[in-house]
């Protein structure tokens, strides 16, 4: 079983490092964590909060699917377009090769590693594209998501869904709803802190800094919502 276990971990990593970058998985933890969080604070809106428990759980599990399946499909149909821009540009490249079509290539390199070039180099990345054959016009061509793409939507409804879990389950094994609300907001905090140290370590950053403040400021926040009501 324990085998088992580490090949399935060892097979979502790969997932994720192979169709989302680490920036996307970061911010999509933080807004899941934040969503989870921000639906739990339905429990307020009752005098016997306990009885509002299981609608809350729901409510967090409904919103974050809800919006797991609005930022997958969204985030994949923007790629599939940044995809037919992408090679319009080189089509115009290869057929025109005019100013137009060369700053809009520029434009492109500049968003990419290749920003680090000097601009002699850029241009003469920008003629060795020119060169190639221009194939069909992209501007009659029709565009779909592809097995990527939606590999991409999917691991974003994944995380959105699998991070209400950890918030939820105080409510779940803690009788108390006080304490269990205080417990779900400290593993909220956590996660939060964790996020800061992710942050900060792709940045060169001093990690416990990041992750005490990120992890203190959501907390505050956490806390002060749910005194005002919410």
């Amino acid at each position: 079983m324990r085998d088992v276990n580490r090949s399935l971990g060892r097979r979502v990593r790969e997932f994720y490092r192979r169709h989302l970058p680490i920036g996307d998985r970061i911010g999509e933890i933080f807004y899941a964590t934040w969503m989870v969080v921000v639906s739990l604070g339905i429990i307020n809106s009752a005098a016997d909060q306990a009885e509002l428990v299981p609608l809350a759980i729901a409510v967090a599990f409904g919103v974050n699917i809800t919006w797991g399946l609005i930022d997958g499909i969204s985030v994949m149909l923007s790629n599939v377009i940044d995809r037919a821009r992408m090679e319009g540009i080189l089509f115009n490249l290869r057929t025109r090769n005019d100013a137009m079509a060369r700053r809009e290539a520029r434009d492109v390199l500049d968003e990419t590693v290749l920003s680090a070039l000097d601009d002699a180099e850029k241009e003469r990345t920008i003629d060795r594209l020119a060169e190639g054959e221009p194939g069909g016009d992209p501007s009659k061509k029709s565009y779909y998501p592809a097995r990527e793409d939606w590999h991409y939507a999917i691991g974003i409804l994944a995380i959105d869904i699998l991070f209400v879990i950890p918030i939820v389950v105080p409510l779940l094994v803690i009788h108390n709803v006080p304490d269990a609300i205080l417990a779900s907001r400290v593993v909220a905090t956590l996660i939060f802190a964790a996020l800061g140290a992710a942050y900060a370590r792709r940045l060169n950053r001093n990690r416990l800094l990041a992750a005490l403040f990120l992890g203190t400021l959501g907390f505050s926040v956490f806390s002060l919502a749910y005194v005002l009501g919410w």
